[in-house]
This record gives C-alpha cells, structure tokens and sequence, in this order.
C-alpha cells in the first residue's frame, strides 16, 4: 500500500465517528457509481411510466444524453442532479440512490 494511502487511512482514523472502515466503504461507492441510466430504471427510481419520462422530455424537464437506437435513450448521473436539483420533489423512490446498477 502506498505511504499517501496509508496516510489517508490514518486521518480518516481520527476524525470522530468517521474512521478508516467509512472512508473505504465512501470510497467503493464512488467507484461503483453508474455513469448512465435506462429510462425503464428512471421510471422506478421516481415511481412513474416510462410514458411520464416522455412528456418530461418533451416539457424540457429530463432530457436523455444518449439515444442509442429507436425509443433507446440513456440519461447520466449529471442531468439526473440536475433534474433533481430543479425539481425537489422527484428525490429516488426506490431508496437505492444513485449507485445502484
């Protein structure tokens, strides 16, 4: 292991009730973010059809990224904090935040 990374560990070690085990654990989520999104996973993260997704996207709200093929769109982790951002209410419903796959 790396001296940095020791050094890392040791000072989330002293920082009360954080500790080495919650920065790791902080740590693998950042590397197991989702980096896009499928309209069918958007639908249940807020708890709509994908037919509500649609007239986001056509009221400006929720614009995709990506269109990978016919009705095939992708949204990222950016434009969804964004969307919730400007829309409070639309926080996840599914209670697996942005990190689930």
């Amino acid at each position: 292991m790396r001296a940095e990374t020791i050094a890392l560990l040791g000072m989330a070690d002293a920082i009360p009730n954080y500790g080495r085990d919650t920065l790791l654990q902080d740590l693998e989520e950042l590397v197991n973010i989702k980096r896009y999104y499928s309209k069918e996973e958007l639908a249940t993260r807020y708890g709509v059809t994908t037919q509500t997704l649609n007239n986001w996207e056509t009221d400006g709200k929720l614009i995709p990224d990506l269109r990978v093929g016919k009705g095939c769109v992708r949204y990222s982790a950016a434009v969804i904090a964004e969307f919730e951002r400007k829309h409070p209410g639309r926080g996840d419903k599914d209670g697996h935040g942005m990190t689930h796959a």
